[in-house]
């Protein structure tokens, strides 16, 4: 999955910023009362990366 990711441990710098994960080997992923800044920078819809996208928000 793509993700915007604004907080938590990076292993590549600088947060904020775009990032590829592995939906299932997220492990400490949750919700916040954070309001969205959407749409973030650099969004595109309909990223090349991925054979199939089941929603974008």
């Amino acid at each position: 999955m793509s993700v915007y990711q604004v907080d938590g441990q990076s292993n590549s710098p600088p947060i904020p910023d775009w990032r590829l994960f592995c939906f299932d080997e997220c492990f400490d992923v949750r919700l916040t009362n954070v309001p969205s800044a959407a749409p973030r920078p650099q969004y595109k819809k309909g990223a090349k990366q991925f054979k199939r996208i089941d929603a974008e928000v």
